[in-house]
């Protein structure tokens, strides 16, 4: 029975699955007929375009053929060798083996001499860019006022962190946080002198800029680069020094501030000033709206305030607060971790 049963079910689905091919194939034989008409008139078209191509262009598209022929065989035999798999195997050795080379180079150099092991580095960087910029001054600043200068400081960093970001990894998450910090401060620093009246002229006036930032970004970039050290020798201590414990301190008295409940006291006043309360259809004064914002911005860091009073002087202190909020807030935010159990968190500098 169980037999019979699954036969004249195989068979009425045979019978739906032979209904459901024949409607498909009529309709394709009716699309095709349609079609037919019009793939003729359209390689008709293309015909007759083609022969009122004189014989440099037909040539031309043919070696245009023949290249993406080529390439797609390319492709396949790369593929089929394993070439590509390979050549990063044999990368990555070579790679390895002169890590590990440098690496103990500078491990018996640590034992002469610690300060000279941990300058060393930096000091090949210094002594190979001046051999370049000496040795191909004409060939630096072309790549210096190019694309190359952007590439540097937008395109490359930004690739390496969606790479982090996507991989997961922490490490490298942690060397990109410290490199925008380190070009936000760089950025802020050369923005503020730009802005002042006769200094900025005279320094940012020529292409030497543009080089020496080009080799400074560079150096940033390096694997046994300046970004480690930048952050650790001025980065770190700047924050340590004149911003940290400012943070800590007011963050610790900032739900008893005595400044900040007496402007709680007044939020019902602002509230009602604006021509509409709670009970006038949830309708909110302006001057309520900007009290809230403003509250939220000192709760969140009272190191945003700095620049609010920038806003009531002439327009070049504006653009320092400006300057300010965009690039000097950001890499201190950037250097800002979270860290500690749950009941105790606490504000440091990584």
């Amino acid at each position: 029975e169980a037999a019979v049963s699954t036969a004249d079910a195989l068979q009425r689905w045979g019978r739906v699955a032979y209904l459901i091919g024949s409607v498909a194939a009529a309709l394709a034989l009716r699309l095709a007929t349609a079609l037919r008409p019009f793939a003729l008139r359209l390689l008709q078209a293309i015909w007759e375009h083609q022969r009122r191509q004189p014989w440099p262009v037909l040539l031309g598209e043919a070696a245009v053929a023949l290249a993406l022929v080529l390439l797609y065989l390319l492709q396949r035999f790369v593929k089929k060798k394993r070439y590509i798999p390979r050549s990063r195997a044999f990368v990555a050795a070579r790679y390895n083996a002169l890590r590990r080379r440098y690496n103990h180079f500078l491990s018996g150099l640590r034992r002469t001499n610690a300060q000279l092991a941990a300058a060393f580095p930096h000091i090949i960087a210094l002594v190979l860019s001046l051999a370049s910029w000496s040795s191909f001054p004409r060939t630096v600043a072309e790549l210096s006022s190019s694309g190359a200068l952007t590439f540097l400081t937008l395109l490359l960093p930004g690739g390496l962190t969606a790479v982090a970001v996507i991989e997961a990894n922490p490490r490298a998450l942690g060397v990109c946080y410290r490199f925008w910090a380190v070009s936000a401060m760089l950025a802020a620093l050369e923005q503020a002198l730009r802005l002042l009246p006769f200094v900025g002229g005279a320094i940012f006036g020529g292409a030497l800029v543009s080089t020496i930032k080009f080799y400074v970004y560079l150096y940033l970039l390096l694997p046994y680069g300046g970004t480690e050290l930048v952050y650790r020798v001025v980065a770190v201590p700047l924050v340590r020094r004149y911003v940290a414990h400012v943070e800590l301190a007011t963050e610790k008295r900032r739900d008893e501030s005595s400044w900040l409940q007496a402007f709680s006291v007044l939020k019902p006043l602002l509230f009602g000033f604006g021509g509409g309360g709670d009970g006038g259809g949830g309708r909110r004064g302006l001057i309520a709206t900007v009290f809230e914002e403003l509250v939220n911005v000192v709760r969140e860091s009272p190191l945003m305030l700095v620049a609010l009073p920038t806003l009531l002087m002439p327009g070049l202190f504006t653009r320092y607060g400006q300057l300010y909020l965009a690039l000097a807030y950001p890499a201190y935010g950037t250097m800002k971790v979270r860290r500690g159990p749950a009941g105790g968190q606490r504000a440091e500098t990584s």
